[in-house]
């Protein structure tokens, strides 16, 4: 049995909606634009730590408000 994984667009949610959701669910699909073109981003939330996985690497984060700090810098906007 699969699980869906919550997907979100960047220009489409903000950053306290995100949160909320690796809260619940551990793990959020995110569309956004890098380098001039669309991409995903993997949000995942293990042991209390965050992550944030591009296609360029891997950040980590220990406080939400980091996270929500990056995913400013990808263009979510924070409400």
């Amino acid at each position: 049995m699969s699980t869906q994984i919550p997907s979100r667009r960047a220009s489409e949610t903000t950053t306290s909606e995100l949160v909320e959701l690796l809260e619940r669910d551990g793990r959020v699909s995110l569309e956004v634009e890098m380098a001039g073109m669309s991409t995903e981003v993997t949000l995942r939330k293990r042991d209390g730590t965050y992550y944030c996985d591009t296609f360029i690497k891997l950040l980590t984060y220990d406080d939400p408000d980091d996270l929500a700090s990056c995913l400013g810098r990808l263009g979510v906007p924070s409400e």
